[in-house]
């Protein structure tokens, strides 16, 4: 029961990334956020996983919820690596429009220097 309360958790965080993300929030922040808690989560069904072994789960006549949380926990895996894809995405995606920003700022300001300078001559 435990461990599927923590399951159901893992869905809802999954779910209120999508909601957070589409609602404007800022990717980066809510990226680290999910990941940080799908970590969390993977670490504690891991340790639960590992407690029991299949024999002892066996044995309790657990072995098929034992193989859903260990088909969970992949899922909860590979949401892990998809959200840490999204998140290198974005910080890439970032620092090209920082270098872009920082292009087009010092174009301006040039633009602006060669403006001055145009106009001092045009008033000679």
């Amino acid at each position: 029961d435990v461990l599927r309360a923590q399951n159901a958790q893992l869905q809802a965080m999954l779910s209120q990334f999508m909601s957070n993300a589409s609602a404007g929030q800022p990717a980066n922040a809510v990226l680290s956020k999910q990941i940080t808690r799908l970590m969390q989560q993977n670490t504690e069904l891991t340790a639960q996983l590992s407690t029991g072994g299949p024999a002892e789960a066996a044995a309790l006549g657990m072995g098929a919820q034992t193989e859903t949380l260990k088909n969970n926990l992949l899922m909860s895996q590979a949401d892990i690596r998809h959200l840490q894809l999204d998140l290198e995405f974005h910080q890439t995606k970032l620092e090209q429009f920082l270098n872009e920003n920082a292009e087009l700022a010092e174009q301006l300001s040039q633009t602006k220097a060669e403006l001055i300078v145009h106009k001092r001559v045009l008033e000679a």
